[in-house]
């Protein structure tokens, strides 16, 4: 299995950046930038923050599971009615928007006593954040209805 320093530096190079100019982009110099690919140093959040505007898969390389697919995403959105996104690169995601989200999630599945695999969850919820404006996420009990709602006719069971 890779390691996060291996991640990172697959992640770099996919996006066509060196090492030099990505180290800029996470506001740290480039000796720096070797030790996080090496595995000798730790990033902070503001290095995270940084590189996660570029379209950095943060949650690979933290966790070695990739974000939702790009063209799955299209796909789902285009179910709901969703314009399709502008950029075909990967975007943050609001961390009150993901809370809240992923919080509706997992009231749900329990609710329903069912399961899903981390992936399916994964991008269950990475494609559920576009839906949601931080301000709408805030509304636990809006946001799990919501939720349950697009579950319920994504699965037809509903």
């Amino acid at each position: 299995m890779s390691t996060i320093g291996e991640r990172l530096a697959e992640e770099r190079k996919r996006l066509g950046y060196n090492q030099t100019d990505f180290a800029e982009i996470g506001g740290i110099k480039r000796a720096s930038q070797v030790n996080y690919e090496t595995n000798r140093r730790s990033p902070d959040s503001e290095y995270w923050e940084g590189i996660a505007k570029i379209g950095v898969d943060v949650q690979y390389i933290l966790t070695g599971i990739r974000s939702a697919n790009l063209y799955q995403v299209a796909e789902e959105r285009a179910d709901y009615g969703v314009p399709p996104s502008k950029s075909p690169k990967p975007h943050p995601v609001d961390p009150v928007v993901h809370a809240g989200v992923l919080a509706a999630v997992e009231e749900y599945l329990e609710e329903q006593q069912s399961t899903m695999s981390s992936d399916a969850k994964s991008e269950l919820v990475l494609l559920l954040c576009d839906l949601f404006t931080p301000e709408a996420a805030k509304d636990k009990a809006a946001t799990k209805a919501a939720v349950a709602k697009i579950i319920r006719l994504k699965t037809g069971s509903g």
